[in-house]
C-alpha cells in the first residue's frame, strides 16, 4: 500500500516539472496520481512525460471534474521523439485506486493516452463527492499497470481457417452481415486486463473477444479489449464496447450498481432492455436498438 503524501511531499516530487515549465494548476489530488504513474514508469517513459506535461499545459476539466484532459497551448507542437511508442487511439495505461482520508470512500482514475501523448484522467466518482477537493493528505491505495506506453500495440489478421470455430453471437452476426478486420482471440491476460479497468463487461462481449479480438461487422466495429474506450459526463461514466456507423455506440453504464446496457446517441446515452449481442444484431441490420 502507498503511504499517503502530502500536498508538500507531492510538490517536491514534481517540482522539475514547475522548474521546466510544466502546469503549476494541477490539482493535489491530480498530480498524486500523475506522480504514481510516473514512478513506475522506466526512465525512458518517464523522461517522455516530463517533457509532455512541460508541453501540455492548457487543462480543461468537464463532468464535474470527473475528467481532466490535456492540451496543448495553440501553436505548441510536440516532437515526435517526445510521443510514446503506444500510440493506440485511446489507450488506458494505468488504473489508480486512491481516497482523500479514512473518512471518505475511495475511488479510482484511469490515465489514458491518445495517439502517445497524456489525454486525460477519468475519475470513476466526482471529486468532490468523496472528499478530494480539499488541501491536505491523498492516499494512494494502489496502482496497477494496464498497457506499457513504450510497447507499441500490434494488428493483425488470423488465419481464415479459425472462422469455422465461430460460435454464440458472433456466428450470429456473421450471418447477417459480412465479418471484417477480424483479428487473433483475446487471450487470458488480455481479459482480465480488461476485467480489470471494467468490471461489468457483458458476457456476450466477452465471448466474442475470445474469438475475435475486435471486429467489423456491417455498420457495426466492436472494440477490442485493448481498444475499450471511456465517455465521461455528469451522470454516467460509459465503457463503450462498440461502434456504429454515424457516431452512436453501444455502452456499459458503469455508474449503476450493477452497470446498465446503453445505447449513445447524440450524447445522451438510453437504457437498452437487451442483450449485448441483440443490440449488435438490430445495429447490423439497421434496425432501432431497444
Amino acid at each position: 500500500m502507498w503511504s499517503k503524501l502530502t500536498a508538500m511531499g507531492v510538490l517536491s516530487k514534481v517540482k522539475d516539472w514547475v522548474l521546466y515549465g510544466s502546469n503549476a494548476s494541477l490539482r493535489e489530488y491530480e498530480l498524486v496520481c500523475i506522480e504514481a504513474w510516473r514512478t513506475s514508469l522506466s526512465h525512458e517513459a518517464a523522461t517522455i512525460l516530463d517533457y509532455q506535461l512541460k508541453y501540455l499545459t492548457f487543462l480543461q476539466r468537464l463532468s464535474r471534474d470527473k475528467l481532466l484532459s490535456f492540451h496543448a497551448n495553440k501553436g505548441a507542437t510536440l516532437p515526435a521523439e517526445f510521443t510514446f511508442p503506444n500510440n493506440g487511439a485511446e489507450v488506458v495505461v494505468a488504473l489508480v485506486d486512491l481516497r482523500a482520508d479514512e473518512r471518505h470512500s475511495q475511488t479510482s482514475a484511469r490515465i489514458v493516452l491518445a495517439n502517445g501523448r497524456l489525454s486525460s484522467l477519468e475519475f470513476r466518482a466526482e471529486p468532490s463527492s468523496v472528499g478530494l477537493i480539499k488541501r491536505g493528505s491523498v492516499e494512494v491505495i494502489r496502482i496497477k499497470m494496464i498497457a506499457d506506453p513504450m510497447v507499441t500495440g500490434t494488428e493483425g489478421n488470423v488465419d481464415a481457417s479459425l472462422r469455422t470455430e465461430w460460435h454464440g453471437c458472433l456466428l450470429r452476426l456473421s450471418e447477417s452481415a459480412k465479418i471484417e478486420a477480424y483479428l487473433p482471440p483475446a487471450d487470458d491476460s488480455e481479459v482480465r486486463t480488461a476485467l480489470e479497468v471494467h468490471s461489468s463487461l457483458p458476457e456476450d462481449y466477452i465471448e466474442i473477444i475470445r474469438q475475435s479480438n475486435g471486429l467489423r461487422a456491417g455498420r457495426v466495429k466492436v472494440l477490442g479489449a485493448s481498444q475499450l474506450r471511456t465517455v465521461v459526463l455528469p451522470e454516467h461514466d460509459l465503457c463503450v464496447l462498440a461502434e456504429i456507423d454515424g457516431g452512436d455506440a453501444v455502452c456499459v453504464d458503469e455508474t449503476y450498481t450493477p452497470a446498465r446496457l446503453v445505447f449513445l446517441k447524440d450524447d445522451y446515452p438510453v437504457a437498452v432492455n437487451q442483450s449485448f449481442c441483440g443490440a449488435l444484431l438490430d445495429a447490423v441490420r439497421d434496425q432501432d436498438i431497444g
